[in-house]
């Protein structure tokens, strides 16, 4: 008998299961030593998990403390197919908790046709019982839930559910709980193919549950706290219909019942026109690079200043979603908002990125366009403008003609050479005033062309 729960948990649950026992199945291929290529592909092609169901909760009793204690649990059946040693395709139950135990299992390929308790559980006859209750129930489907979030969207957009080609369900107000899988020796594998990836998850292949900056929440960013949405959902497609949309991307609100409507506090930003080539200068989860990056649509949030957010389709072909600060021009900073495929920022990104922390952001633009045409990496430590002096692009330009004055220098670097170790040199250096920073600049590549020198023989 089905007990209260929340439908989008549920649903988010489901997902989740099914993404990561897919990944531990593609997992347990690559790191099989005794199958060839053709094996591999095979397994890859046919080995995976077809659907997840939410059959309800049972009571398990658990030692807790040294008392026995009942436990309610959420009891989930992942279907899978798998290859056996013959190459026949069998099917395979497994029952798992709502916290990722797994509790039993039945081979449906074998005679028997039982469920069969994991080791652990092993005589728990009141877990048996519990799930020979629930095995026949189908509360929740996962393939019918995510046909019908295909239907919806793709009816409030006026598109075909086929033509969706991918789906990012961004969770609007909580804050993200990680926990990292790892395989049986302790590393994950980073580079699987498009194909692989396409074949892990569903249309939905990004989930989100992470503030956007130091106090923002998606539903406090975008204006819709009031709307009811317990979801906010990006679609991919070219074959969108909306008037002067070009992008193929789309933002829309999911409500709690399912229904869908088009969030209308975005716009597209035609600054950035709909060429899929537009730079930001991207930060990644921790800061410790800034670097520029491909994004494919931008949209401005009404009444937002300088605030915007950004999509793009990544390496695996999922979507990815970052937050940006822009300027009155095209320049803009951004942060990546988490998902399944990128770690949550750390706290220091989501301030650099909070309005309310770092309010203007002229000097950080500044630094970074100097940074990138003269070819210097960054961070975001160094593009802060908190420096005691902050360089702009007068100034360099006169410290490296004061440079080159000296013939030492002038024999041995030409002036991008020059510009590039003051950049360097400032971004490494406290300095106060322009004349310190030419003053340490020069001391700094005189020491280094003496080394060339006496590497050289000279």
């Amino acid at each position: 008998m089905a007990r209260d729960f929340d439908k989008e948990k549920v649903l988010e649950k489901m997902r989740e299961l099914a993404n990561s026992r897919d990944k531990e199945i593609l997992e347990a291929i690559l790191d099989n030593k005794k199958l060839g290529d053709r094996k591999k592909q095979q397994r890859q092609e046919v080995n995976k998990v077809i659907d997840v169901r939410y059959l309800g909760k049972i009571d398990i009793e658990e030692v807790i403390d040294g008392e026995k204690v009942k436990t309610e649990k959420d009891i989930y059946l992942l279907m899978e197919q798998m290859l056996d040693k013959d190459g026949n395709i069998v099917d395979i139950e497994k029952y798992y908790t709502g916290d990722d135990e797994f509790l039993a299992g039945n081979n449906k390929s074998d005679k028997y046709n039982e469920i069969m308790l994991a080791g652990k559980y092993q005589g728990r006859e009141d877990i048996l019982k519990g799930l020979q209750q629930l095995k026949d129930e189908r509360i929740l489907d996962l393939k019918d839930m995510e046909q019908s979030r295909l239907e919806e969207l793709a009816k409030t957009l006026g598109i075909k559910p086929e033509d969706i080609k991918a789906l990012s369900e961004i969770d609007i107000e909580r804050e993200i709980e990680t926990r990292k899988r790892e395989n049986k020796e302790g590393k994950e594998h980073e580079n699987l193919t498009k194909k692989q990836v396409e074949k892990i998850s569903t249309k939905s292949v990004v989930k989100t549950e992470e503030k956007v900056t130091d106090k923002e929440t998606m539903a406090s960013l975008l204006g819709v706290q009031d709307k009811g949405y317990k979801k906010i959902a990006i679609v991919y497609s070219d074959k969108l219909k909306e008037k002067g949309n070009s992008t193929r991307f789309s933002v829309v609100g999911i409500k709690e019942d399912g229904s869908a409507e088009k969030i209308d506090t975005l716009e597209i930003d035609t600054r950035f026109g709909n060429n899929p080539t537009n730079k930001v200068n991207a930060l990644n989860r921790d800061g410790s690079e800034v670097q520029e990056q491909q994004v494919q649509s931008v949209f401005r949030i009404k009444n937002r200043k300088e605030q915007e957010i950004a999509v793009r389709i990544g390496a695996m072909g999922t979507i990815e979603v970052s937050y940006l600060r822009t300027d009155h021009t095209q320049e803009a900073f951004s942060s990546p908002i988490a998902s399944e495929n990128l770690k949550p920022t750390t706290r220091e990104v989501r301030q650099f990125m909070d309005k309310n922390k770092n309010v203007k952001m002229d000097g950080e633009f500044e630094i970074s366009q100097l940074f990138k045409e003269n070819n210097v990496s960054m961070d975001m430590d160094n593009i802060k403008d908190t420096n005691s002096y902050v360089i702009n692009k007068d100034d360099l330009e006169e410290i490296a003609g004061q440079i080159l004055e000296n013939d030492r220098i002038a024999e041995t670097y030409n002036r991008g050479d020059v510009k590039k170790h003051i950049l360097e040199m400032w971004k490494t250096q406290d300095v106060t005033t322009p004349e310190e920073l030419r003053n340490l600049t020069i001391k700094e590549m005189l020491e280094a062309e003496k080394g060339e020198h006496q590497q050289r023989g000279c």
